[in-house]
């Protein structure tokens, strides 16, 4: 599993190396995340929402065990009354890409660098990232990304 203090740090750390989000969340579930999108007001978005991972083992032996612990993070704005019309909605969807995709470079970026990110970016499978839209998600409109990171032992 990953140790969840510096999973927590690692994605808290994202504000600063991604400017244009607002701020960041970590949640255990998605009614832990109703409840604090509620309090926030509209100056704390574009936000980033990251979700506790699960883990898989997969082990074959017990002298050789990892685990695959499975991440979902959102980027997202709140859904605005007026982007029912076509051009807002693309507005937004834009918009909130842009800074999905700073994101999945940043995380692209920190799996190869060894000196200053945590070690178990060092482990994110690239291969596996699954990019989603997501619209009133919570009353939120942006994008979500699965992946995996893999860690030895437990």
């Amino acid at each position: 599993m990953v140790r969840i203090r510096e999973f927590n740090d690692y994605f808290k750390g994202m504000l600063v190396k991604v400017p244009a989000l607002k701020s960041f969340l970590l949640v255990a579930s998605e009614s832990d995340l109703a409840n604090k999108i509620r309090n926030l007001s509209d100056g704390d978005f574009p936000l980033l929402i990251v979700l506790i991972p699960s883990a898989d083992s997969i082990a074959l032996d017990p002298d050789n065990v990892t685990e695959a612990s499975t991440c979902l993070l959102y980027v997202v704005r709140k859904l605005i009354p007026d982007a029912s019309d076509d051009v807002s909605f693309l507005n937004l969807m834009e918009d909130t890409q842009n800074i999905f995709t700073a994101v999945k470079l940043q995380l692209a970026t920190d799996k190869a660098n060894h000196d200053t990110s945590p070690h178990f970016m060092h482990r994110m499978d690239l291969n596996r990232m699954h990019s989603d839209p997501e619209y009133n998600y919570l009353g939120c409109v942006g994008w979500s990304l699965s992946f995996n990171l893999f860690n030895l032992g437990f």
